[in-house]
């Protein structure tokens, strides 16, 4: 399968939400999520080590392997689970090899990094600004005298003052940048560039905001038990979680239904459920 059939029909669901909302189906989301890992629980789980491998592996590289991941290696094998998943429910069948076929979009995922990135630069701008130079500073001091137990105790009390204001940064950067996470997606069955698919997923997600943005704090403590439970947990909860976020998506912009609509409009609802 080529990157063509990668791709929606029609944006008609999404101008139709866009303009009307959309009903968030929560439960449905997280329970047809486990319900994919487990329709494909070999792929899914041999591609999860795999992905994790390589990243962890192009991550220890010095500086260039960091780019790397943050520019295209996370987003290309990342969505390699909805690609599957797709063709899955589409072809009533899949192979290994459609779990790479992320890197079919290197060219739009790296444009996507190169904005990411911005952002991530301005947050970054933004942190100094609000927690000003004393941190730093004091780290400094603490490297060039590592025995100071008197700047040591001035350090972790200014980091102490600030934990209020850090948590809510976080929670704010979190917050602010989730809809982020969906970008890929529109990349690769919408054949968006990257500014359109960031401005759309903000529309669509807008008109369920909140929501989601706790249906992301679940999905975040999925993974993190399956990372308590000795790592083992998450060879499982790795790809479920990133099938819950591929249901969300498929919702919210109609993938699956018009994707199976004929020219005449009328639409089989047995091919994909």
């Amino acid at each position: 399968m080529d990157a063509t059939h990668y791709s929606n029909n029609s944006d008609n669901t999404i101008q139709k939400n866009l303009a009307n909302g959309w009903d968030f189906k929560f439960g449905d989301y997280i329970s047809n999520g486990f319900k994919n890992t487990n329709s494909l629980i070999g792929g899914n789980l041999a591609f999860g080590v795999l992905a994790f491998l390589i990243i962890m592996a192009v991550g220890f590289v010095p500086i260039a392997g960091s780019i790397v991941n943050f520019l295209f290696l996370n987003n290309c094998l990342l969505v390699g689970f909805a690609m599957a998943v797709y063709t899955f429910k589409k072809n009533g069948d899949t192979n290994f090899n459609n779990f790479w076929d992320g890197f079919k979009f290197i060219g739009p995922m790296a444009t996507f990094g190169l904005v990411y990135l911005a952002i991530a630069i301005v947050i970054a701008l933004i942190a100094v600004a609000v927690f000003g130079f004393s941190m730093i500073e004091g780290f400094m001091q603490l490297q060039k005298n590592p025995g100071n137990t008197e700047l040591a105790r001035e350090f972790a009390m200014t980091i102490f003052s600030k934990m209020g204001i850090f948590f809510l940064l976080i929670i704010g950067v979190f917050l602010a940048l989730y809809p982020i996470s969906f970008v890929p997606f529109f990349i690769v069955f919408h054949k968006k560039n990257a500014i359109d698919s960031i401005t759309t997923s903000y529309k669509l997600l807008g008109k369920n905001y909140l929501i989601g943005f706790l249906f992301m704090v679940i999905v975040g403590i999925i993974a993190v038990l399956g990372v308590i439970a000795c790592f083992v947990g998450l060879i499982y909860t790795f790809p479920a979680t990133r099938n819950m976020l591929y249901e969300l998506y498929a919702d919210m912009t109609g993938l699956e239904i018009e994707d199976n609509t004929d020219a005449n409009g009328l639409t089989d609802v047995n091919t994909l459920d």
